[in-house]
This record gives C-alpha cells, sequence and structure tokens, in this order.
C-alpha cells in the first residue's frame, strides 16, 4: 500500500458513524397484543413484576418436567398468585439430571423397600407371565387403549381392566390416580 492509499482508508474508518444507539425493542421479545393487553390489566389488578428470575421448573409426576426459560413473572401483592409469561419447554426429569441425583430419587423412592428385592423380580416375572396368558374375557382393543393412556404394561392393563369388570375408563383411572 502506499501512504496515498493509507489515508484513504484512514478517512473512510474515520467517517463510519458509531452504532451507539440500540434498538431497545430489539433487545425484548416481541409481545402480541393480546399479552400486551394481558400484562396491562394484570398491572391495574395489583400485580407487580418480579425480577431476578431466570429460569422456572414445574416437575409432574412420570418424569416430565416443563422449563420456562428467562420468563417474565408477576406476582400478586395480597395473594400467593403468580403468572409466568414465556415459552414452556417439555424437558425428560431423566435426561436433565446427573446420574448421581437420579440415584438419589431412586434411592428416596425405593426407602419403604426391604433390603432383599433380589427374589422379586423372579417372582414378578412368573406373575407377568400368567397374566399375559390369561388375557380371555377381555377384549384386545380394550388392553391396547389402557395400555396407551395410562401408560402401564400389557399385563396391569388386563388385571385393571378385570378389576373394574372391563370398563375401560375405570381400569385408566385406577392405574392413573396409583
Amino acid at each position: 500500500m502506499t501512504e496515498e492509499q493509507k489515508t484513504v482508508v484512514e478517512q473512510v474508518v474515520e467517517d463510519v458513524p458509531e452504532q451507539t444507539s440500540v434498538n431497545p425493542s430489539a433487545s425484548q421479545k416481541q409481545q402480541s397484543v393480546a399479552e400486551k393487553k394481558a400484562r396491562k390489566v394484570m398491572q391495574k389488578k395489583g400485580f407487580e413484576q418480579v425480577t431476578g428470575i431466570t429460569n422456572i421448573s414445574v416437575i409432574r409426576k412420570r418424569s416430565a418436567m416443563f422449563s420456562i426459560y428467562s420468563p417474565d413473572v408477576y406476582k400478586n401483592a395480597g395473594s400467593d398468585t403468580w403468572i409466568v409469561f414465556g415459552e414452556a419447554r417439555v424437558d425428560n426429569l431423566n435426561r436433565s439430571m446427573n446420574p448421581g441425583a437420579q440415584s438419589a430419587m431412586r434411592a428416596a423412592a425405593g426407602a419403604g423397600a426391604s433390603a432383599a428385592p433380589a427374589a422379586a423380580p423372579a417372582a414378578a416375572v412368573t406373575e407377568v407371565k400368567a397374566e399375559e396368558a390369561d388375557e380371555a374375557g377381555v377384549a384386545s382393543q380394550d388392553i391396547e387403549l389402557v395400555v396407551a393412556q395410562a401408560g402401564c404394561t400389557r399385563a396391569e392393563a388386563v388385571k385393571a381392566l378385570k378389576d373394574s369388570s372391563n370398563d375401560v375408563v375405570n381400569a385408566i383411572m385406577e392405574l392413573t390416580m396409583k
């Protein structure tokens, strides 16, 4: 580069304006009209925005966890009511925990069990085989429906259907309310 080209490059660099102003709406999340109206109504009802919350996790049975990252949280000052805005994601509870925490949860769940469960699996296998063979009087479609809806084994579905006199709804309720 010659001296003349260097001065031209320096002048061009100096002439470029700095972008000091940041668009505030670009850093915030896009809000729909309905969400804006809901926020406005909440503020009229006395809800105050809570800052400093980075993650909210709701844990449900059967290893389901719902997480909301960077939520907008509002709390009613007069009661224990919370409203959370954000994108909820379904996480698998077993995958999100480290192996040590998983084993601790299993140990806590099995704390009431006896110290010698080694003979129990063999008995359970024979019981399951006996129940699989004893599907007489129960419709195959009913069994499949109960298995799909209750998330149980086929043997548990057969047992629940027999206990409820082949009533699919009661069998599903019995299995899910345990």
